[in-house]
């Protein structure tokens, strides 16, 4: 495959759109085609009443296929191009199209053609977290509205060049943190803001699993689907090693563990609740004890977070556990009559969640669960309270089974809202600047858990140091706050 230039500007196509999907019609044309095709940029063209919001979906995986399905599941949204590095992937992509609304958009296998296609007014972002600032600050020059998946970025340098270029150009994002859809999220900080808890010296949030352990596997030659130099992008070049390929977030070239792919989202549930931005102090303990396996990431983790508000200092403890499932904290209980999850009623912890400890009471969000109770109270099974995804509660008789869809309702209202937000240009629940705030803890962790030892953060620089009155940086800690670029795949100047 030919490679351009990540900065050069297109050149008209010598392919109609009616080649081009032709052409991209059989998976072996995928990739020629992505290096022939270009199309000139253009002025999106007036919509007409009931016309969909048309996207592009970048990156074909496990959460991008999600993603089209919960975005086809929504009135009005249409794909016209998918792409993915991988040609299988890209052309599953378009037969999941297919299968849901009988449209077929194009393939491709180089997020460039998604960008240059004038018909497409928003893209999905769903790559793995290495890939996600270049088509970002790509598709704010191309002038394209943007949902970019969870974590936002791998560094928070990267974070912060994304939310200069959304507002330069003025770009409508969503960050993929589903939570802020949730009403959950807003009573919850309605709840702490109030002074009902009392002073709070605690939050803890936690992700729980059983996950398989990673086998190592020798490296090898890619498969002829993979544009295995375009995957590594902006990474390090390495050997073809399937394992890294197929779990690139528990791999630091790649991702940050858990703490980053499930963190982001608990990180940004507690910013939101209690206000708050830059921690003063990070300290993260743990290792690969419970999976024994050949990830670098650790299977499990402690990080504590010290933070300094006007009225005293708390802490927040963020616990990852992935050989358990049920190691939880939060109530074990049985859900409430016409709320029980009809495969399995039996009690069991939350799996993902945060707990506000105040003087007075405790503050339980799990999902859409909210609860309230005083201090040192266990939780009655009728204190449980369901919340709805929107405006309203979800009531029991409308609360979807387990394995009534594929598709997680709160992805598909997420999705629904930033193509309400194409067409309105308002602004959606999860901002890039909101994002920006609950990256810098999780990148935070990671860094803390890889030098071993406590890091004290100076709130404006955001840089470490290894005393609290900030005399003398922490060099080594730094250094792994940003990245260098493999060429040619080096950021758009935008």
């Amino acid at each position: 495959m030919t490679m351009r230039n990540h900065a050069d500007v297109p050149s008209p196509s010598s392919l109609t759109r009616r080649q081009f999907i032709q052409r991209c019609g059989s998976t072996a044309a995928i990739g020629a085609a992505a290096a022939t095709v270009t199309r000139p940029r253009s002025a999106r063209a007036a919509k007409a009443p009931g016309e969909p919001v048309v996207l592009g979906l970048i990156g074909c995986g496990r959460r991008g296929t999600q993603l089209l399905e919960a975005a086809l599941s929504q009135p009005g949204i249409a794909f016209s191009v998918v792409c993915d590095v991988d040609a299988l992937r890209a052309a599953a992509a378009v037969e999941a199209s297919t299968r849901i609304t009988g449209n077929r958009p194009a393939a491709t296998g180089d997020y460039r053609d998604v960008l240059d296609d004038p018909q497409v007014e928003g893209v999905l972002i769903a790559t793995p977290d290495h890939w996600h600032m270049i088509p970002f600050l790509a598709a704010c020059a191309a002038g394209k509205d943007i949902y970019i998946e969870a974590p936002v970025a791998q560094f928070t340098n990267e974070a912060a060049a994304m939310k200069y270029a959304a507002r330069k150009y003025k770009r409508v994002v969503q960050v993929g943190t589903q939570y802020r859809s949730a009403r959950s999220l807003t009573e919850a900080g309605g709840i702490v803001r109030s002074g009902q808890l009392g002073r709070i010296p605690q939050v803890r949030t936690w992700t729980f699993a059983q996950q398989a352990p990673i086998a190592r596997q020798p490296d090898g030659d890619p498969p002829p689907s993979l544009d295995y130099d375009r995957w590594l992008g902006p990474a390090p070049q390495q050997p073809y090693d399937p394992v890294r390929v197929q779990y690139p977030q528990h791999f630091w070239d790649y991702g940050g563990g858990e703490a980053m792919t499930w963190g982001f989202h608990l990180q940004d549930l507690m910013t939101a609740a209690m206000r708050v931005t830059v921690p003063r102090s990070i300290v993260a303990v743990g290792g690969n004890y419970g999976l024994d396996d050949f990830r670098e990431t650790p299977d499990t983790l402690d990080a504590t977070f010290e933070y300094d508000l006007p009225w005293g200092k708390f802490m927040h403890v963020y616990s990852v556990r992935l050989s358990n499932a049920y190691a939880g904290w939060g109530p074990a209980a049985v859900p409430p009559a016409g709320h029980e999850d009809l495969d399995d009623p039996t009690p069991v912890p939350t799996r993902s969640g945060m707990q506000v400890f105040g003087s007075e009471h405790t503050l339980y969000v799990g999902g859409q669960r909210l609860l309230m109770l005083p201090a040192g109270v266990e939780s009655p099974i009728e204190d449980l309270k369901y919340l709805g995804i929107g405006d309203e509660p979800l009531e029991p008789a409308t609360r979807p089974a387990p394995a009534a869809s594929r598709v997680d309702p709160l992805t598909a209202v997420h999705v629904r809202q930033f193509a309400d937000c194409i067409r309105s240009k308002k602004e959606p629940s999860a901002t890039i600047e909101m994002a920006e705030v609950a990256l810098f803890p999780c990148v935070a962790a990671g860094i803390a858990y890889r030098v071993g030892r406590k890091l004290y953060i100076q709130p404006e620089s955001r840089q470490f140091f290894t005393d609290p009155v900030f005399k003398t940086p922490d060099d080594e800690a730094n250094k792994l706050l940003y990245r260098l670029y493999r060429p040619p795949y080096t950021p758009p100047n935008v």
